[in-house]
């Protein structure tokens, strides 16, 4: 998900149930707004690592209602905007030892990562990130499993 879509989830857009995300809105410093495109309201499969964070995380914290935002910031308010909420990833990067990365990069490394273990085709993965073509996949993140051809399988059998 961009990181404005994260922060504009609410309690409501997350169904535990159905292990899915429904992402319906971003957050700017211009403040809520619809997704980037049409096609960035979307559903988005909840991976296995991330379930039992988020139930630990529900637990923890008493929603008041299903309108209530998943991330608030030390005033239990939402993040204004990704600027403000970058400077708080930063912290948390610090406290674990972990070298500081773009918050954005987190997004094009699950991409490169999806498309490098054949978990799902260039097609499948537009629609999870929202673009509203495959060509973005093609342009952006293919070019990077492309590079790494030393790895590539040359004993595969096309005719048999």
């Amino acid at each position: 998900m961009r990181t404005g879509e994260i922060l504009a989830l609410k309690l409501k857009d997350i169904n535990l149930n159905n292990g899915v995300i429904y992402v319906n809105a971003t957050r700017s410093r211009f403040g809520e707004s619809s997704p980037k495109t049409e096609l960035s309201r979307r559903v988005v499969p909840i991976i296995d690592d991330l379930e039992p964070i988020l139930i630990k995380a529900f637990k923890s914290f008493k929603f008041r209602s299903s309108d209530d935002y998943v991330l608030l910031n030390s005033n239990l308010k939402p993040y204004r905007d990704t600027e403000i909420f970058t400077k708080k990833f930063k912290t948390i990067l610090n406290c674990l030892d972990i070298k500081y990365r773009r918050l954005y990069t987190m997004r094009h490394t699950y991409a490169t990562n999806m498309l490098r273990a054949n978990l799902v085709s260039p097609l499948e993965l537009s629609y999870l990130l929202g673009h509203s073509t495959a060509k973005m996949i093609y342009d952006v993140y293919v070019k990077y499993i492309n590079k790494n051809l030393d790895s590539f399988n040359r004993s595969i059998k096309i005719y048999n």
